[in-house]
């Protein structure tokens, strides 16, 4: 057992010094660690030190809605946009002007969509149930069914990739499981 934490210790030493140091290196501003200068901060304890030289550290202004928005825009595009190069090399180039024609629907549907949220220049409707069940009473159910059917296969597809891309990076870890 003590050599499997060693090999784990050696392991994240390794990457803290070629992975994640050298990706900053290039960076004007001199980076924290959480191995160097004491213990962390407790509970309700600030720690100035770090607190003034972080540019990046807690701010008492609230991100605006558009910042929100484009950190989830990020965070759920980020992953298919990596796996763009692989898509185009299994479909070829039609998959690129397939994407774009897929962007070209959903952007009609969306406006077609908040078109049907609004009578008369007021939002009268506020989610897509309200919309299905205006247009045909009873659909409600099975689009709100639909969305989180969506919604967990999401969640299901990004804990399969991640363990995906971690048994590429680390072939052992597949070991494991077998």
């Amino acid at each position: 057992m003590a050599r499997m934490e060693n090999a784990g210790r050696r392991l994240q030493d390794w990457t803290n010094k070629n992975v994640f140091i050298k990706s900053f290196e290039s960076a004007d501003v001199a980076l924290a660690s959480y191995q160097e200068g004491g213990p962390p901060a407790l509970d309700g304890e600030v720690d100035e030190a770090h607190h003034e030289n972080d540019p990046h550290g807690a701010s008492s202004t609230p991100i605006t809605a558009l910042q929100a928005a484009w950190n989830v825009t990020n965070a759920i595009q980020g992953m298919f946009i990596v796996g763009l190069p692989f898509a185009v090399k299994v479909g070829g180039w039609v998959t690129v002007f397939a994407l774009v024609f897929a962007a070209f629907v959903c952007y009609r549907t969306g406006l077609s969509l908040i078109d049907c949220l609004y009578e008369n220049g007021k939002k009268v409707r506020h989610s897509y149930r309200e919309v299905a069940e205006t247009a045909c009473p009873g659909l409600g159910k099975y689009v709100l069914a639909a969305q989180l059917t969506e919604l967990a296969s999401t969640c299901i597809l990004y804990l399969v990739l991640a363990g995906d891309l971690l048994q590429g990076c680390i072939p052992s870890v597949g070991s494991f499981y077998i």
